[in-house]
């Protein structure tokens, strides 16, 4: 059953909240994934990646078979496997917006009724803001990576409270484990998943605090990656790129900061039959 007394705490103050303020009480590995702040909360126990890993019964529930041989046990359970980019870049994506093109397809040829993606909080270019894009204009607006914690599974409430039958959901590891976990709570006709990478569990502000620290400007970084070359490799405005090595991070004062998910890397593929 699902408990009607209401969500522990309001979405649009979450994002902004320090990782201390935001967590406290919780298990050191909780990544915020929402599942608690929705009228879901009581599954938690029972769904959370933290709690109890259920990866190898959920893709046996859904794809009627186990991972077979080295490289699906590396990355789950799939058909065929691509490396790809638009021929036409989205604006404002992170890459060349894959991700947002195939959530806003779904939405153009009717297979869904709405997509539950993370746009952000006004005034800021990295605070997530989750919601649940009806249109495929919507969806294309919220192109753009967002590195910070977001509850996204909050949204549920409000898939449940506009009737949407047919949903796609784009979300890191923990986020659709959790999901497909309690997904037979939702009575949901089809639910598509587009699952993208994680590599660490850092809130909006931690996040300001790293860019300051390691950036020359970081109130002009796009986006950034931690590369192969043992750097970090910072995107500004007008196509600029600075280059950090890692050996010249600050960890005495970012220590607090990435020491949560540093070895909880997960690319996650397509899990839903089409």
């Amino acid at each position: 059953m699902i408990d009607e007394g209401g969500p522990s705490k309001g979405l649009y103050e979450t994002t902004l909240l320090s990782q201390d303020v935001r967590l406290k009480g919780r298990p050191k590995l909780c990544s915020d994934c929402g599942l608690c702040d929705s009228l879901l909360r009581p599954h938690m126990p029972k769904t959370c990646v933290f709690v109890q890993n259920q990866t190898a019964e959920i893709e046996l529930r859904l794809h009627q078979r186990q991972r077979e041989d080295s490289e699906e046990m590396l990355f789950g359970i799939y058909r065929a496997m691509h490396i790809a980019r638009m021929q036409r870049p989205r604006p404002h994506a992170q890459w060349s917006g894959i991700v947002t093109s195939l959530a806003g397809r779904l939405l153009e040829l009717g297979l869904v009724d709405g997509v539950i993606t993370t746009g952000q909080v006004p005034g800021t270019r990295f605070a997530p803001q989750p919601f649940l894009a009806r249109t495929p204009e919507q969806v294309y607006a919220s192109a753009g990576n967002k590195p910070c914690l977001s509850p996204n599974l909050h949204i549920l409430d409000d898939v449940r409270k506009s009737a949407v039958r047919r949903l796609a959901f784009i979300g890191t590891g923990c986020q659709v484990h959790m999901l497909r976990a309690a997904e037979h709570e939702l009575d949901l006709e089809r639910l598509y998943i587009i699952g993208i990478p994680c590599s660490d569990n850092v809130t909006y502000p931690d996040l300001q605090l790293f860019l300051q620290l390691i950036s020359c400007s970081p109130e002009t970084v796009v986006h950034y990656e931690f590369m192969q070359d043992f750097s970090i490799w910072l995107h500004h405005e007008q196509g600029k790129r600075e280059r950090v090595n890692f050996i010249d991070i600050p960890m005495d004062q970012l220590g607090q900061i990435f020491h949560l998910h540093v070895s909880h890397v997960s690319i996650i593929p397509i899990h839903s039959p089409i």
